[in-house]
């Protein structure tokens, strides 16, 4: 029996005509619908068929007991079959924003306080699952939809998990790029793991979505889970320049081999979090251009090769009210190596973000 239910646009399941395919992965995949029966488009995500039924109504039952503005909750699910196949059928709320990442900007990574903001709204979720001695076990920018008021909503519970002591669990399953040491280890997941997976998610956001799967696709996925045991997935040299070094101390606290030396809850790495505020920030234009912004000024520069491999390096500002530009002399720089202007740039991009 194949994993996946061969499905079309316009497909009747029981009471739900399928109208757009939303998304979908290993467990499943999700459709925006038009339940018949209340009038109403709800996402629905039909489960694959490589599992009980009753281990595939497990998500629902976890989905369906959460109230949360941050976590997507599921109202029913149903039973039932199509082409001689028993499915399961979940309906929950759809998000017409879709997920964060349709919010990175042409160099594939989203500007520091949107993910800042996102992240806090994730952890607050996770408090409320932590609560409940539910461990979500798959954060991911996929994972994470965009709510009505804009907020970051955690969805897909097909892989959460329960200890009802409130102690790690064995996994049921898990995404690799974010594979936790500890999961490779001993296969057991904890509130760590979440935070784990938040930094990572966070890491991911902020330097390039593509970042961590480079490596993985570079060095496949022994030596690739042996980086993850040695603590190294995220190193000092894969941020971008502008990132600044209190934020990374929080990502890098969050991804810790250790899960001792991780922050210990969700309501600590948000307050953590919390903490910070920056100015200034940076992002893409459609050609993949850096554009730096704040209250009042659009920043730009130009690196431009002398020969001799020597540099010019000029950091410019353009006044939002009027229009007019200026150098930056204080950043800008004339032939220099190619280590003097990437450090005149790293310095105009951190004071642009800092103030």
């Amino acid at each position: 029996m194949p994993p996946h239910v061969p499905l079309n646009t316009g497909d009747r399941l029981y009471k739900y005509e399928l109208q757009a395919r939303l998304g979908g992965g290993g467990f499943g995949d999700v459709w925006l619908a038009h339940d018949h029966s209340i009038s109403r488009d709800v996402a629905v995500k039909v489960l694959a068929t490589n599992v009980t039924i009753d281990e595939r109504l497990q998500e629902a039952r976890i989905g369906n007991h959460l109230d949360h503005q941050n976590l997507v909750k599921m109202h029913y699910a149903d039973v039932v079959q199509h082409n001689g196949v028993d499915i399961v059928i979940i309906a929950m709320d759809y998000h017409a924003n879709g997920s964060i990442m349709n919010g990175v900007n042409a160099g594939n990574f989203m500007p520091i306080p949107d993910v800042i903001r996102f992240m806090v709204d994730i952890l607050r979720g996770l408090e409320y699952l932590h609560e409940l001695n539910l461990y979500h076990s798959d954060i991911k920018p996929q994972n994470i939809l965009v709510g009505t008021s804009n907020q970051g909503v955690l969805t897909d519970y097909g892989i959460s998990c329960h200890s009802p002591v409130g102690c790690s669990a064995p996994h049921r399953g898990f995404y690799k790029l974010h594979a936790a040491p500890e999961v490779l280890q001993n296969g057991h997941v904890s509130v760590q793991t979440d935070i784990y997976q938040v930094g990572i998610t966070a890491f991911r956001l902020l330097n390039g979505l593509g970042m961590v799967r480079d490596k993985f696709n570079s060095l496949g996925q022994t030596d690739y889970y042996q980086l993850v045991q040695q603590g190294k997935v995220v190193q000092s040299g894969d941020y971008l320049p502008f990132i600044p070094r209190n934020l990374k101390s929080v990502v890098n606290k969050a991804v810790h081999v250790d899960p001792a030396n991780r922050y210990q809850s969700a309501v600590e790495m948000r307050r953590a979090l919390e903490r910070l505020g920056y100015p200034g920030y940076w992002t893409c234009d459609p050609s993949g251009g850096f554009v730096g912004h704040n209250a009042n000024y659009e920043f730009r520069f130009e690196e431009q090769p002398k020969g001799a491999k020597l540099f010019d390096f000029t950091a410019f500002k353009k006044n939002k009210a009027t229009g007019r530009e200026t150098r930056v002399g204080e950043y800008s720089t004339k032939n220099v190596h190619r280590k003097q202007s990437d450090e005149a740039k790293r310095n105009f991009m951190q004071w642009v973000v800092t103030g």
